[in-house]
């Protein structure tokens, strides 16, 4: 599961906004984190620990308020609210590692046992748009499928991958791998040299020959796999 959460996270740190994410699963009734995949920050062993700290000190987390809820959570100016206000002060090292600015929560409801939030750190001067809150709702709605799974589209549990991949044209394979740098038709074509017609053609083809529902799978797929050396150097090489 670590390696599916950190490819979750790796995938949105691709969008521009993005300065830092986390993908946490927590378990209920304490809601105290299971699992933790993140990027931009550094890795830190004892994160959870430090979070429990806060808490501990009444610290609110705003991610472990109500995981279950159906909307999202803005905070603007979240940064300097944090980092000023003590009860957060086991965290503050960690929080000054990346520059950001506003905060978005969007919660994981998995049909399973336990829960989870998407925590997004955006870039100072970043747009919120709709477009971004509606990418962090389909990522989430991934992410949720993936627990429910256990297996997701994590290619070293995907017994059939190899099978999928070899229908792939090598241009094709050129695709995928950008969709995993969350390229869109236009970028594609320009990176590739054809038209925007061609690569959208070429985005269609690959979700329908890896049995994949969106971009933001096709994204997901190529960083789990990129995660692990031995696969990466199966499937990309």
């Amino acid at each position: 599961m670590q390696q599916l959460l950190t490819a979750l996270a790796s995938s949105l740190t691709l969008a521009g906004p993005i300065a830092g994410a986390q993908v946490v699963v927590a378990a209920p009734p304490t809601e105290a984190v299971r699992a933790l995949g993140s990027a931009g920050f550094r890795d830190d062993p004892a994160f959870a620990d430090r979070l429990r700290d806060c808490r501990t000190r009444g610290a609110v987390l705003v991610t472990f308020d109500d995981p279950h809820a159906s909307g999202q959570r803005v905070v603007r100016g979240r940064r300097d609210r944090m980092l000023t206000d003590r009860r957060w002060a086991p965290l503050h090292p960690y929080l000054r590692e990346i520059s950001w600015s506003d905060y978005v929560a969007t919660p994981i409801a998995p049909a399973v046992a336990h829960a989870g939030v998407i925590n997004c750190y955006l870039a100072p001067g970043a747009a919120l748009t709709e477009r971004l809150l509606a990418y962090l709702r389909s990522v989430a709605d991934v992410a949720a499928r993936a627990l429910e799974l256990g297996t997701a589209v994590s290619p070293a549990r995907d017994a059939d991958l190899d099978l999928r991949l070899g229908r792939l044209s090598p241009r094709e394979r050129e695709v995928l791998a950008l969709l995993g740098a969350a390229l869109t038709n236009q970028q594609i074509a320009d990176r590739l040299d054809i038209t925007e017609r061609t690569a959208r053609t070429h985005v269609s083809n690959v979700l329908t020959k890896l049995d994949l529902a969106s971009r933001t799978q096709a994204a997901l797929l190529v960083q789990t796999a990129r995660s692990q050396e031995s696969a990466s150097e199966n499937y990309f090489s």
